[in-house]
C-alpha cells in the first residue's frame, strides 16, 4: 500500500513531464531564438520538468541552469521554483540530504521575500519530504501550514495538493474515514473540477480508500469513473494505475481472469510509455495473481522482468519482494533447489538493506544535530547582540537625562540617579535569572519532545525490522517441512512444530508492540456520537468463534449513546470480553456488560465469572507484557490490558479492577462522557451466546 501511495503523491510531477514531453523540441528552439534571461530561466525550468522521467541527469542540468541564471539576475521567485525542482528530483532519487538542502534554501528565500504563494508550495514540498522520511506528525503540520498559506494567497492548486497529501497520510495509517473526508473536500474545490488530471487523481485516491475500507464494488465504480476521464485526455500514468487497481480488486474478489486482463492492460500501457516504475508494480501484482491460481512458470517470467527493471533503475524497495515471490513460485513448482536459492538471496538483501537504512538514519541524525547546534549558536549570538544594544541605549538615555537634571538641580539629580541605578541593577539581575531559567526550561522541553518523537520512531522501526528475520525463519521452516515430508521423522516434526509455534508467538508480540506504538494517534480523533451497545455487539461479532467454542453467554445491558472518541471502545470491549472468556473455567462462561451515571462521568462495568486475579496483581496486570500464567495454559502476548489502559488514559479516563482469585473479575472504566438522548427506543438488554 505504501508503494502505491508514493506513486500517487509523485503523480502530479509525472503528469507535468508527460504534458511537456512532446514540447521538448519547441522549447529548445525558443532557447535559440530568444536570448533574454527571463525567457531562458522559464525554458530551462520547462525542460527540466520535461526530462524528469526521461533522463534525470539532464533534468538536473536544466534545473541548475535555471537556478544559476535566476541568482545572477537576483530573481528570488525563479530561484525558489528551480530549488523546488531540484529538491523533488533528489527526493525521488532517494538523495535525502541534497533534497533537504534545496528545500531549506527555498524556504529561507521565501521567508525573506514574504511571498505566501511560493511559501505555500515550499512548505507543501517540505511536508512531502518529511512524510517520505517517516515523520508523519511534522508532515501533517507542514501540509496544514501549506493549506493556510494557500488560503491567503488564493492558490487553489496548492490548497488541492495539501488536502490530497493529508488524505494520503491518513490513508497510509488506515484512517480511512478521515482520508475520505480530505479527498472529498479537495474534490469540491474549483481547481479539481476544472483540471482533468487532478480530477482523475482525486477520484483514483477515493477509489483506493474504498479498497482499504473493503468496499470493493464502490472502489471499482470509482476506478471506472476515473478511467472514463483519463482515456480521452491520454493520461497514461493514471490509466496504468487505474487498471492496476482494478486488477487488485478483482484478485481480492477471486475473479482471476478479469484481474489478469486488467493487469495486462496496465502493464501494456506502462511498457508503451516507458513507465518503468509501473511496469515493476504491475508485474508484481500479476505474479501474485498467477501464483494464487497455480500458474507458477508464467509468474516467474513476470517476476524476472520486474527484477531486471528494478535493478536497472535502482528501485531497491521492490527487489526484495521480487526475490521473495520468486522463492514462493519455485516452491509452488516443487523446485526446492531454486526456491532455497531465491530465499537465501532475499535474506541476504534484506539484511544489507537493513544495515544501509541504519547508516542513513545515523547520518541524518548527525546532520540534524549539527544543524540544531548551529541554529542554537546563532540564536544565542542574536540574543546577546540585542541585549548589548538595549543596554547601550538605556545607558545613553540615562546619561542624557542625568546631564539635564544635573544642570537644573544637582542634589535632586544625584538622588534620582542613584535610585535609577539601583533599580537598573536589580532589574538586570532579575532579568538574567529569568532568562537563565527560561532557557533551561525551553531546552528541557525540546529534549522531552525530541525524545518522545525518537522513542515513537524507534518503536515503529524496531517492530518493522524485527518482522524481517521472523519472516525468513517462517519461510525456511516451510521449505524444511516440505523437504522432510516423506521421512516421517516424528521427533524432527515435533521440533519444527515447536519452532513454528514460537515464531508465530514472536510475530504476534511484534505486531502488538507496533499497534501499541500507534495508540497515541487515536487520541487526535474528533468526538462524535458513539453507540456503546452497538460497539459491544460488534466486538462480540469479532469474537464469535471464541464465544462459540467456549459456549459463552454475553449480556449487554443499559449502555447509552455518548459523545466520545469513536475509535476507542471497539478495541476495549474486544480485549476485555476476550479476557473474560479466555481466563475462565466456569460452566457456563458468563460476561456481563452494563453502566451507570455518576455526575458528569460514566462508569462502564465488564464483569466475568472467570478465575479472578489476586489483589497484589491488580496494578501489575495493566503493564506491558505482564502474564500471570504459563503460556502453555493461556495464550497471549500480555498486551491486551496495557492497550485498554493507554486508550482510556489518552481520553481523560481511568480503569481499575475488582477481583479475587476464583471469584471472577470486574473491570470498571471511568470516563468523562456526555450522554446523548436518542429518539429511538433504547434496547435495555441484549444476550449473545453461541448462536452469534
Amino acid at each position: 500500500m505504501r508503494y502505491l501511495i508514493l506513486l500517487l503523491i509523485f503523480l502530479p510531477f509525472t503528469l507535468i513531464s508527460q504534458s511537456k514531453y512532446h514540447k521538448i523540441d519547441s522549447i529548445k528552439s525558443q532557447l535559440v531564438e530568444n536570448s533574454t534571461d527571463s525567457i531562458k530561466v522559464e525554458n530551462y525550468r520547462n525542460l527540466a520538468y520535461a526530462y524528469r522521467f526521461i533522463n534525470v541527469d539532464t533534468s538536473i542540468h536544466y534545473c541548475q541552469l535555471s537556478y544559476g541564471l535566476a541568482g545572477k539576475n537576483n530573481w528570488p521567485k525563479q530561484e525558489i521554483q528551480a530549488l523546488l525542482g531540484l529538491g523533488f528530483i533528489e527526493l525521488y532519487r532517494g538523495n535525502i540530504l541534497d533534497c533537504d538542502s534545496y528545500f531549506s534554501e527555498a524556504l529561507k528565500i521565501g521567508q525573506e521575500i514574504k511571498d505566501t504563494f511560493l511559501m505555500a508550495r515550499v512548505v507543501n514540498a517540505i511536508g512531502t519530504r518529511n512524510w517520505n522520511g517517516g515523520r508523519n506528525d511534522q508532515a501533517i503540520k507542514n501540509y496544514q501550514d501549506a493549506y493556510d498559506f494557500s488560503i491567503v494567497s488564493k492558490d487553489e492548486k496548492t490548497k488541492f495538493y495539501a488536502l490530497n497529501n493529508l488524505g494520503l497520510i491518513s490513508l497510509e495509517n488506515e484512517r480511512f474515514d478521515q482520508a475520505l473526508a480530505y479527498f472529498e473536500k479537495a474534490q469540491l474545490l474549483p481547481h479539481s473540477k476544472n483540471e482533468t488530471s487532478d480530477k482523475v487523481l482525486i477520484i483514483l485516491n477515493i477509489g483506493v480508500t474504498n479498497m482499504g475500507q473493503k468496499k470493493y464494488e464502490l472502489a471499482l465504480s470509482r476506478f471506472q469513473e476515473a478511467k472514463a476521464l483519463a482515456e480521452p485526455a491520454k493520461l497514461y500514468v493514471n490509466l496504468s494505475l487505474i487498471y492496476m487497481n482494478i486488477g487488485e480488486v478483482k484478485k481480492i474478489q477471486k475473479r482471476y481472469e478479469e484481474a489478469i486482463n486488467s493487469l495486462d492492460k496496465s502493464i501494456s500501457i506502462a511498457r508503451k510509455n516507458e513507465l518503468k516504475d509501473l511496469i515493476i508494480k504491475g508485474s508484481l501484482v500479476k505474479s501474485k495473481t498467477l501464483i494464487e491460481i497455480g500458474e507458477y512458470a508464467e509468474a516467474i517470467n513476470y517476476l524476472k522482468e520486474g527484477l531486471a527493471i528494478s535493478q536497472e533503475i535502482g528501485a531497491e524497495a521492490e527487489i526484495p519482494e521480487c526475490y521473495e515471490l520468486l522463492a514462493s513460485a519455485f516452491e509452488g513448482k516443487a523446485d526446492y533447489k531454486n526456491a532455497m536459492l531465491w530465499q537465501k538471496k532475499y535474506s541476504i538483501l534484506a539484511d544489507s538493506l537493513y544495515k544501509l537504512g541504519r547508516e542513513k538514519d545515523i547520518s541524518q541524525l548527525e546532520i540534524s544535530f549539527q544543524t540544531r547546534e548551529k541554529d542554537m549558536e546563532n540564536s544565542l549570538l542574536k540574543k546577546e547582540k540585542e541585549q548589548q544594544e538595549s543596554l547601550v541605549y538605556q545607558r545613553t538615555r540615562i546619561a542624557i537625562v542625568t546631564s539635564i537634571v544635573l544642570l537644573l538641580l544637582i542634589v535632586v539629580a544625584y538622588l534620582l540617579y542613584q535610585g535609577r541605578r539601583k533599580t537598573h541593577l536589580m532589574n538586570k539581575v532579575l532579568e538574567e535569572k529569568v532568562m537563565e531559567r527560561t532557557e533551561k526550561l525551553e531546552g528541557l522541553n525540546k529534549q522531552l519532545v525530541r525524545s518522545n518523537e525518537e522513542l515513537k520512531r524507534f518503536a515503529f522501526i524496531a517492530s518493522h525490522d524485527l518482522k524481517e528475520p521472523l519472516r525468513n525463519v517462517g519461510g525456511f521452516l516451510s521449505l524444511i517441512r516440505r523437504k522432510i515430508k516423506k521421512q516421517n521423522d516424528k521427533d524432527l516434526n515435533e521440533y519444527i512444530e515447536f519452532v513454528e509455534q514460537n515464531n508465530l508467538q514472536m510475530v504476534d508480540l511484534v505486531d502488538n508492540i507496533l499497534r501499541f506504538s500507534k495508540i497515541d494517534t487515536l487520541k487526535k480523533t474528533r468526538l462524535e456520537v458513539v453507540d456503546l451497545r452497538k460497539e459491544a455487539e460488534v466486538a462480540c461479532i469479532l469474537l464469535s468463534q471464541i464465544i462459540k467454542d467456549n459456549n459463552a453467554e454475553i449480556t449487554i445491558k443499559d449502555l447509552p449513546n455518548i459523545y466520545f472518541n469513536a475509535s476507542v471502545f471497539k478495541i476495549i470491549f474486544k480485549n476485555l470480553i476476550e479476557n473474560g472468556i479466555k481466563y475462565n473455567k466456569s460452566k457456563p462462561v458468563k460476561v456481563n456488560i452494563f453502566s451507570r451515571k455518576e455526575g458528569d462521568r460514566l462508569l462502564i462495568y465488564i464483569k466475568d465469572n472467570g478465575i479472578g486475579i489476586a489483589p497484589e496483581y491488580h496494578e501489575k496486570v495493566f503493564e506491558m507484557f505482564t502474564r500471570l500464567h504459563n503460556r502453555s495454559a493461556y495464550k497471549g502476548s500480555g498486551m491486551g490490558l496495557a492497550f485498554c489502559k493507554k486508550l482510556i488514559d489518552n481520553n481523560n479516563g481511568f480503569i481499575k479492577i475488582e477481583s479475587k482469585e476464583m471469584e471472577g473479575s470486574t473491570f470498571i472504566i471511568d470516563i468523562p462522557a456526555k450522554i446523548v438522548n436518542s429518539d429511538k427506543e433504547m434496547v435495555l438488554e441484549t444476550k449473545i451466546n453461541v448462536s452469534v
